[in-house]
C-alpha cells in the first residue's frame, strides 16, 4: 500500500522473457523502458522522469483556433485568451492549464458543503463519516478520498 493509499502488487523480479525492461516508480507506477524509440517515429518521443511518455512536436498546425503550449510535464493545453460571452459561470485556466468554472455561491440546498481546492478541484465537505461504515474513510488534504484498512484479508 502506497502512501497515497493506491495497492500495488510487488514482484522482486521481472519475467526472464520480458520484451523490455520493466521499471516500477517510487509511487508505485510501472512503466516500460526502451532506451531507443523506432526509427519511422514521425514525431520525437520523450519519457519524463515521471515515466510519462509524450511527444514533442516543435511547431502547432497552422490552423489551430487557439495558441497550443506544452507544459515542462508534458501536458498539452490550449490558451485561449478570452472566454466565451455568454459563458455562465466565470471560467478561469489555472496555472497548469486545467480548465475550471469558478462559481461563487454554491446552491442553497446542497447537502454538504463544497470546496474548491487551489488546484480547481470540487470537493463535498462532509464533517463526519456514516455510523455503519465498514471501513473508515480518510479524505486527504488534496481532497481524495479513501478507504483505511488497517489488515488484510488473512486469504490475501
Amino acid at each position: 500500500m502506497t502512501l497515497e493509499g493506491r495497492e500495488r502488487l510487488v514482484k522482486p523480479l521481472q519475467p526472464l522473457k520480458a520484451y523490455q525492461p520493466i521499471l516500477v516508480t517510487l509511487e508505485g507506477r510501472v512503466r516500460l523502458v526502451k532506451p531507443l524509440q523506432p526509427e519511422k517515429a514521425e514525431l520525437p518521443i520523450e519519457v519524463t522522469l515521471e515515466g510519462r511518455v509524450r511527444l514533442v512536436k516543435p511547431l502547432q498546425p497552422e490552423k489551430a483556433d487557439s495558441p497550443i503550449e506544452v507544459t515542462l510535464e508534458g501536458s498539452v493545453r490550449l490558451v485561449k485568451p478570452l472566454q466565451p460571452e455568454k459563458a455562465e459561470p466565470p471560467i478561469e485556466v489555472t496555472l497548469e492549464g486545467r480548465v475550471r468554472l469558478v462559481k461563487p455561491l454554491q446552491p442553497e440546498k446542497a447537502d454538504h458543503s463544497i470546496e474548491v481546492t487551489l488546484e480547481g478541484r470540487v470537493r463535498l465537505v462532509k464533517p463526519l463519516q456514516p455510523e455503519k461504515a465498514e471501513l473508515p474513510i480518510e479524505v486527504t488534504l488534496e481532497g481524495r478520498v479513501r478507504l483505511v484498512k488497517l489488515l488484510q484479508p488473512s486469504n490475501a
